[in-house]
């Protein structure tokens, strides 16, 4: 989906002339987005690069707003923690669009995040998901929300809330075929089953993760990167199981499709 979405938003910088300094900033903008959420370094590089030649000839709040979110995400990836959140507030305070508000606040969760301040993570997803209810926004960034809200609300052992969060997310993710998001809500659910020391379930759901993740063209669930909730997962289950009930769980999980994962998820019956 996302690669799609990159092909038409390409094509569509190719026919904006270099001239029309805010319409190609906005064209710009979007095209490095799409590279944040694609960890495409070199495009995010050399979009924001083109995008600082054009601030001076450019007044749209907006359109710099976004820019700056931009910058906040570029610094996050590259370890810039301070002034990722720096960036992202001066975005946040300058734009009144609300899909370039919630993108600065999901950087602004992500810099929290791995500052290990999953209370002021909490804040800012919550305040981005009360956005995108006030104006029934884009789903996606809806979805992007819960899954940081679920992660930010594990790591506080908020496991009600942060299932919660999971059974809402995977179900958006579910009805726009994102698929890849839709197996980071189902590595976040093994780690939920996890804490609540049911290591069979969460045996099976991290397998079917990483399965539907990889099938759909990811390397892994994109949470799994995030802190050490997968490493700590797979280690707990493994104590807990046998070796033989480890392997048949893993095996079960990576069998199941994603309706017959997300059931589970769903405490749907078979």
């Amino acid at each position: 989906m996302l690669q799609q979405g990159r092909g038409s938003i390409e094509q569509a910088l190719h026919a904006v002339p270099a001239k029309s300094s805010a319409q190609r900033l906005h064209a710009v903008n979007a095209v490095a987005e799409l590279a944040v959420l694609q960890v495409d370094m070199p495009t995010l590089i050399a979009r924001q690069a083109e995008a600082r030649e054009l601030l001076a000839s450019v007044t749209d709040h907006n359109a710099l707003a976004h820019f700056y979110a931009n910058e906040a995400a570029l610094a996050l990836l590259t370890g810039q923690l301070d002034r990722s959140q720096t960036f992202a507030q001066q975005s946040l305070a300058g734009s009144d669009d609300t899909s370039v508000k919630i993108y600065a606040l999901l950087v602004m969760i992500g810099a929290s995040a791995a500052a290990n301040d999953a209370h002021t993570a909490v804040v800012h997803a919550e305040q981005g998901l009360a956005l995108s209810d006030a104006r029934g926004h884009d789903i996606v960034l809806r979805t992007y929300l819960l899954a940081a809200l679920a992660l930010s609300r594990l790591a506080l052992g908020d496991l009600d809330q942060a299932e919660h969060a999971v059974r809402e997310g995977i179900q958006l993710s579910r009805m726009i075929k994102d698929t890849v998001t839709c197996a980071t809500f189902l590595e976040t659910a093994s780690w939920i089953a996890a804490a609540r020391q049911e290591p069979w379930r969460a045996a099976v759901l991290m397998a079917a993760a990483g399965a539907i993740g990889r099938a759909a063209g990811a390397t892994g669930a994109v949470s799994a990167r995030v802190g050490p909730f997968h490493e700590s997962c797979e280690r707990q289950v493994r104590e807990q199981l046998s070796p033989t009930d480890y392997r048949a769980a893993t095996s079960e999980g990576r069998f199941l499709s994603l309706d017959q994962a997300t059931a589970i998820v769903l405490d749907e019956p078979d």
